[in-house]
């Protein structure tokens, strides 16, 4: 008994210590991806990745679930409601390139509060089935 009480205190701690960005990704259906950018600056960014085509910064994520606000990354992907965008500049967003561990590439649409969201996503926009779990979110 006195093991399996051991065993349920380091499992609960290690539960809690996980990193907000990755909960946030897994308990709303996302893969949670580490990217690195170097354009406009060098930094390490967190996604969450739905159905292999919808990708939004894990941090727009938070603010959007757990303080009811908008990043400008989920400001102009509710725009796309009513409007479509053909490039990240349409939305005044910097258009950059992420990379993950693998060297994978994905275009990235940057905004000015370090918000982004996937290119592809944003150009896709609100109604494009890949879409839908991220519809749901915000």
């Amino acid at each position: 008994m006195k093991y399996i009480t051991l065993l349920l205190l380091v499992l609960s701690s290690i539960a809690y210590a996980e990193n907000p960005q990755r909960r946030v990704c897994r308990l709303n259906g996302a893969q949670f991806l580490a990217l690195d950018i170097t354009e406009p600056r060098v930094d390490n960014v967190g996604i969450c990745f739905f159905n292999e085509k919808s990708l939004m910064g894990s941090i727009s994520l938070i603010l959007a679930i757990h303080e009811g606000k908008d990043s400008q990354a989920s400001k102009a992907f509710k725009k796309t409601k009513y409007t479509t965008y053909k490039t990240c500049k349409d939305a005044n967003a910097f258009k950059s390139l992420a990379k993950d561990t693998n060297g994978k590439t994905y275009p990235l649409c940057l905004f000015s509060d370090d918000s982004f969201i996937g290119e592809q996503t944003l150009i896709d926009g609100w109604y494009y089935m890949h879409n839908s779990r991220l519809t749901k979110l915000l």
